[in-house]
C-alpha cells in the first residue's frame, strides 16, 4: 500500500505517479538537480553528488551515483526512464532527488524522498548541492582607503518540510527518517570564519505491533537546531524538538516544518580584502517496509548582503543575473521582516 505522503498530489506532487501492491499510475518523471562538496579551488563554482539505493523489479538492491560540476549554475534530472507508469511491487522500493544550485546568487534548494513495500529493506535517496563565490570588498564611492574595518550584515534564511508515513503490520517494526542539513560561510582567504550559518533537522517515524495485546502503534520524532555566529558576535543556537505518537491500524502521517526566517548578523571585513562564501545544503531520505519519507528543501536556502557605509562597493566573481541581483547585494543597511 502506497503511503499517503506519496499520494497526495497538494503535498508531494513529485510522488505521483508511483503505485503499489499490483496498482499502476502514469509516473510524473522525477527532477534532480543536486551538488556536492564544496570546491577546494580558488575558482566560484557551483557543484552537485547526488545518490540512490533502492530495489525495484529486480533480484538485488542497486546502487546509483551522480555528480557534476560548473562555473556558474549546475542542473541533473533523475527519475524513472523507460515505460510511461510503472508498479511498485511488494518487496520493491524507489528513492530520487532534485534540487539546484547557483554559485552566483548564492541560492540552493535540495529536495529527496523515498518510498518503500511491506517486504523491502530499503529505499534511500540523498543530495547535496553546494556553491562557491569570491567577493572583494572595494572603496566605491565611500572615500575608504584599503585596509579601513567595515561592518557587514548578513541575512540568511533556511525553510523546508520535512515528512514521515508509516502503516503498520503484525510482526514486523519499519520505519522511515528524512533529515537536511545546511550551513553557510563567510571566511578570509587565510580561513578565518567571519561569518557563519549551520543548521539540521530530523523527522523519524517508526511504526510497531504488541505481540501481547495486537495494539498498533506509530511513533515520531522531530528535532531543529540552527546557530549562528560571527568574528563581532558570539554563538546564537536555537534547538526545538517534539514527538508525536498514534495507535491502531491504517496510514499514519507525520510533519514538520523547519523555518529559520531572516536570520541577521553582522560581521566586520576591510576595504579590499577578498571574502570566500560557500554554501551547503543536504537532504536525506529513506524507508523500509511499508514506509515513506520525504525531505523538501527545494527553494529554501538563500541569502544577501548588506554594505553599512554609503557608496562601499561590493564585487563578486561570479555576478548574478538581473532577476536576482537585488536579492543578494543592497547598497546601504536595511531592514528585513521576519516570516
Amino acid at each position: 500500500m502506497l503511503c499517503d505522503l506519496c499520494c497526495r498530489p497538494s503535498a508531494n506532487p513529485r510522488l505521483q505517479g508511483i503505485s503499489l501492491a499490483g496498482q499502476s499510475l502514469g509516473l510524473i518523471p522525477i527532477a534532480l538537480c543536486a551538488l556536492g562538496s564544496l570546491a577546494s579551488e580558488a575558482q566560484a563554482e557551483a557543484q552537485y553528488s547526488a545518490s540512490s539505493y533502492y530495489r525495484y523489479q529486480e533480484s538485488d538492491y542497486q546502487s546509483h551515483s551522480w555528480s557534476d560540476s560548473d562555473p556558474k549554475h549546475v542542473s541533473f534530472g533523475t527519475g524513472a526512464t523507460g515505460p510511461s507508469s510503472f508498479t511498485l511491487r511488494d518487496g520493491d522500493g524507489y528513492a530520487a532527488s532534485w534540487g539546484h544550485a547557483d554559485a552566483a546568487a548564492l541560492d540552493l534548494g535540495s529536495s529527496s524522498w523515498a518510498v518503500s513495500t511491506p517486504n523491502n529493506y530499503l529505499a534511500q535517496a540523498q543530495l547535496d548541492a553546494t556553491a562557491l563565490n569570491h567577493l572583494t570588498i572595494t572603496p566605491g564611492t565611500s572615500g575608504l582607503p584599503n585596509g579601513q574595518p567595515v561592518n557587514l550584515q548578513l541575512q540568511v534564511h533556511l525553510d523546508g518540510t520535512l515528512s514521515v508515513s508509516g502503516t503498520p503490520h503484525p510482526g514486523v517494526s519499519d520505519g522511515s527518517t528524512s533529515n537536511v542539513t545546511a550551513s553557510l560561510t563567510i571566511h578570509d582567504p587565510e580561513g578565518n570564519t567571519l561569518a557563519q550559518l549551520s543548521a539540521s533537522g530530523s523527522l523519524s517515524g517508526i511504526t510497531s505491533w504488541s505481540m501481547f495485546t495486537g495494539e498498533f502503534q506509530y511513533g515520531a520524532k522531530w528535532t531543529e537546531t540552527w546557530q549562528t555566529q560571527s568574528n563581532i558576535h558570539p554563538a546564537d543556537p536555537h534547538n526545538d524538538s517534539d514527538t508525536f505518537s498514534a495507535t491502531g491500524g491504517g496510514l499514519k502521517t507525520a510533519s514538520h516544518s523547519l523555518n529559520t526566517g531572516w536570520l541577521l548578523l553582522d560581521f566586520q571585513s576591510t576595504v579590499g580584502q577578498t571574502l570566500n562564501v560557500d554554501a551547503l545544503l543536504r537532504t536525506n531520505a529513506s524507508a523500509s517496509g511499508d514506509c515513506a519519507s520525504q525531505s523538501a528543501f527545494g527553494n529554501t536556502l538563500s541569502l544577501a548582503l548588506t554594505a553599512y557605509d554609503p557608496g562601499l562597493g561590493l564585487s563578486w566573481e561570479v555576478i548574478p543575473e538581473p532577476a536576482s541581483l537585488s536579492l543578494l547585494l543592497f547598497a546601504g543597511p536595511m531592514l528585513l521582516r521576519r516570516r
